[in-house]
């Protein structure tokens, strides 16, 4: 699990190094690695992203499309790529660092339950 930059270093070792990563667990990352499409599936992507997504402020919308594209390019291509907009399920009042908000165990609740699906799948 990943926040912020680190994010667009764990997509670019999961591109570079498939074999070596199980899952990507992606939180609010503001880049991304090439959009090219990949040849093989990838181990499976979360992203995750709290309130200030859409129209809350331009700088994150913008990444939340960029990293949105390169979900689906990674959907396109065979790769389990989900996204999990906390807003959507009713969850808000999150900052940027989303691990350090009091709903944090919340959070980890729903990554651990989607790690968790993926190693049964």
């Amino acid at each position: 699990m990943v926040i912020s930059q680190g994010g667009y270093y764990a997509l670019e070792c999961a591109r570079l190094f498939p074999q070596l990563v199980k899952a990507v667990v992606a939180v609010e990352p503001p880049a991304v690695p090439g959009t090219a499409k990949p040849s093989v599936a990838y181990s499976p992507h979360l992203f995750i992203w709290g309130d200030y997504i859409h129209n809350e402020s331009e700088t994150w919308s913008h990444y939340f499309r960029v990293v949105e594209d390169y979900r689906q390019m990674l959907g396109d291509s065979g790769t389990i790529a989900e996204v999990i907009e906390l807003p959507t399920l009713g969850i808000r009042g999150n900052s940027h660092m989303l691990i350090m908000d009091r709903n944090n165990q919340l959070i980890a609740k729903l990554v651990q339950d989607w790690l968790i699906k993926q190693v049964r799948a």
